[in-house]
């Protein structure tokens, strides 16, 4: 399936429109790799950097959630 990133991409204002869409990178169902405005229907697929001194524990169930400590 085809799913948004969180990165930005920028933002853009299609034909004049008095409207600004934000854009963010989006990865095709087929892997390949492109910038699309927010209106695109598609799925979202968080990204958290942590750093690598922290623990994590759970399993990221709703009876266990993930804890970063």
């Amino acid at each position: 399936n085809t799913f948004w990133t969180m990165t930005p991409a920028g933002g853009y204002n299609p034909f004049g429109y008095p409207v600004w869409y934000s854009s963010v990178f989006v990865v095709r169902a087929l892997g390949s790799f492109d910038d699309h405005g927010t209106p695109f229907t598609g799925g979202l697929r968080p990204v958290i950097n942590i750093r690598s001194d922290v623990t994590i524990s759970g399993n990221g169930t709703i009876d266990n959630p993930y804890k970063v400590q």
